[in-house]
């Protein structure tokens, strides 16, 4: 396939063959991501075309209901903080390593805030979340997010919640950072948010009245994972107050950027209950089971819920497997197949479960606790690190 002169004319890309460029974009957008990353490096015109928004939607829209797969952040060895990033193909459950290329320029291992269109957010700061990393794991493109706004402040950092997703049409992707800070014994915590934008590549503060209001009485826990679901993300907060502990599901908007809280679902149980926040069918969804479900236990039960019209919640389902424990919601695949973390024997499992509570698969992943293995949603894509600084990962 021959270059040609870098030109559209008349609607047709100068590459040897006189295809339209729509013909040209809808088979490209067809291949899988190896083969459109060769195809960047055939002329500047497919390298524009591949980077250009349009395509870069088209292809994730067609691909991201077959690409599913899980990004896991496991802990290999802990006598030598071996940890390791692993990716469970969804349709397939082949498991591989991922190297990180430019482990070496960095002070620790990241960590995962989250994964959105084929970007993976990593939090390498040493404390307060507060230094991140875009990265492409197809494109092997790396970006350096810019110096978060709210870092130097008069009363002490508590604790730092953070998420990463995209707004509905997945035309902006924005991390969020939300950081409480230390006040007096009898007062609710002072807490700020901010925002920083992929399209406009910078951070703006969210109303500091709108935060204050709605999330002084109520804790997102740090180290939580923030689930994106509906243009929105969503994180479980636990009531400060009050002595009964009630979880809420706070939410973002990521097109308005406001606050809102709702109260979890009465799950008609006096147990101790866990919740899990997983996006279902375009839906916020929520998982319902006992507390310390990840080993056998007399009680064991998942109730999933859907949020209605961000109202009201429905159960969807209850999953009762009977005398086998089956472990800690993680996340939902192919909106058919609900993932657990369990542990089965010596080793921590990450299985597949239908609406019937069967198996559909089951891998052992490691051999150590439990708290070492974190599970994200993941798809392949062309997503640009772009408008950051961007470099291939191989040269750190």
């Amino acid at each position: 396939m021959s270059e040609g002169g870098g030109g559209n004319d008349g609607g047709r890309i100068s590459t040897g063959y006189p295809l339209p460029l729509k013909i040209v974009s809808d088979i490209l957008s067809r291949l899988p991501i190896k083969s459109v990353v060769r195809f960047e490096a055939v002329s500047k015109p497919f390298a524009a075309l591949i980077k250009s928004p349009d395509f870069v939607s088209a292809h994730l829209r067609r691909h991201s209901p077959t690409g599913s797969s899980f990004l896991i952040r496991r802990l290999a060895d802990p006598t030598v903080c071996g940890f390791h990033f692993s990716l469970i193909d969804g349709r397939t459950a082949a498991v591989g390593d991922i190297p990180i290329p430019f482990m070496d320029s960095l002070s620790r291992f990241p960590k995962i805030v989250g994964s959105c269109c084929g970007l993976v957010c990593l939090d390498v700061s040493m404390l307060h979340a507060s230094a991140f990393l875009l990265w492409n794991i197809a494109t092997r493109k790396v970006g350096s997010v810019p110096r978060s706004r709210i870092f130097v402040e008069r009363p002490p950092f508590w604790m730092v919640a953070v998420g990463f997703g995209s707004n509905c049409d997945n035309s902006d992707i924005k991390l969020v950072r939300i950081v409480y800070f230390k006040r007096r014994m009898e007062e609710l915590p002072l807490v700020r948010a901010e925002v920083f934008s992929w399209g406009l590549g910078r951070w703006s503060l969210i109303d500091a009245d709108a935060t204050q209001a709605a999330l002084q009485s109520c804790s997102i826990t740090e180290g939580q994972k923030a689930v994106a679901a509906n243009g929105a993300l969503h994180w479980v907060g636990v009531e400060i107050e009050k002595p009964s502990m009630n979880k809420y599901i706070v939410s973002l908007d990521l097109g308005t950027e406001e606050f809102s809280r709702v109260p979890t679902p009465d799950y008609g149980s006096e147990l101790p209950t866990c919740v899990q926040v997983m996006g279902f069918k375009g839906m916020l969804g929520l998982a319902a089971y006992p507390a310390q479900s990840f080993k056998p236990s007399p009680y064991k039960f998942i109730d999933l819920w859907t949020l209605d019209d961000g109202i009201r919640w429905t159960k969807i389902t209850s999953l009762r497997p009977g005398i086998i424990g089956i472990g800690i919601p993680v996340g939902i695949l192919n909106d058919s197949e609900l993932i657990m973390k369990r542990e089965e024997g010596h080793y921590v499992h990450i299985s597949s479960f239908d609406g019937n509570a069967r198996v559909k698969w089951n891998i052992p992943v490691f051999s150590v606790p439990e708290f070492a293995c974190e599970v994200y949603g993941f798809v392949d894509s062309v997503y640009p690190v772009a408008p950051f600084e961007e470099v291939d990962a191989a040269e750190g």
